[in-house]
């Protein structure tokens, strides 16, 4: 999948790609020293860009196993 077909920003890509490694809503927080209001913004967005609803409707674009 083409991060860039979809628009994402260089930080939305960023929190992409710590959700495809399954990591919690409190380890993106801490890696990349944002809110955890300024991730789930990021998280929104990415969701409406992707055209998903639901975590489990984003690993199945991104390929990534629950």
């Amino acid at each position: 999948m083409s991060t860039k077909q979809h628009h994402l920003s260089p930080r939305e890509e960023e929190v992409l790609q710590l959700m495809a490694r399954k990591e919690s809503l409190a380890e993106i927080e801490v890696n990349l020293f944002v809110a955890q209001g300024t991730v789930k913004a990021h998280i929104s967005r990415i969701y409406r860009k992707l055209g998903v609803h639901s975590k489990e409707e984003l690993y199945g674009v991104l390929g990534v196993e629950e």
